[in-house]
């Protein structure tokens, strides 16, 4: 198998056999470390017999969703558990400000976003092949369940808040 690396403007021919690498010079081995080490990261998560850790199945699940969409998610967790909190006195100072007074201007904000995202997803879909439609289908089914989420912890705090 042989690996062609282009370096500082110059393309040098690796040959691999057997497990040894013949390098012309010591940054063209570096190059060829970088590019085994990601492939290896890659396959690493993408692996049958990789034991399924929870992060393992967190970082499968972030390659899947996206950076974005996964910080996404994370807030929507994080603003879904402080819901609970949330139903107190407002606090005006320390960490209980975060679910009496953040989190409750942050939320309606997601409200809006997810749908949003959704129509998004929609609109990527179309023209697309089987397997991106089958993705983006998935990512419409998970704001779909993130939204459910969001709103029921959050249904309480606002209907007493709007009832007076």
């Amino acid at each position: 198998m042989s690996v062609s690396i282009l370096f500082v403007g110059a393309s040098e021919e690796l040959s691999r056999t057997t497990g040894s690498v013949a390098y012309q010079n010591e940054d063209a081995r570096s190059c060829v470390e970088i590019a085994v080490w990601h492939t290896v990261s890659n396959l690493a998560i993408n692996d049958k017999n990789y034991p399924l850790t929870v992060m393992t199945l967190l970082l499968k699940f972030c390659r899947y969703v996206g950076p974005l969409r996964a910080m996404h998610f994370a807030l929507i967790g994080l603003l879904s558990i402080t819901a609970v909190f949330s139903m107190g006195a407002m606090q005006k100072t320390g960490l209980m400000m975060f679910p009496t007074l953040i989190a409750p201007a942050i939320v309606p904000m997601i409200f809006f976003v997810l749908p949003l995202d959704m129509m998004m997803c929609r609109i990527m879909m179309s023209q697309r092949d089987e397997t991106t439609q089958k993705r983006y289908r998935q990512m419409i089914r998970l704001n779909a369940v993130a939204f459910a989420v969001l709103l029921g912890a959050w249904l309480p705090f606002y209907s007493r808040l709007l009832s007076g």
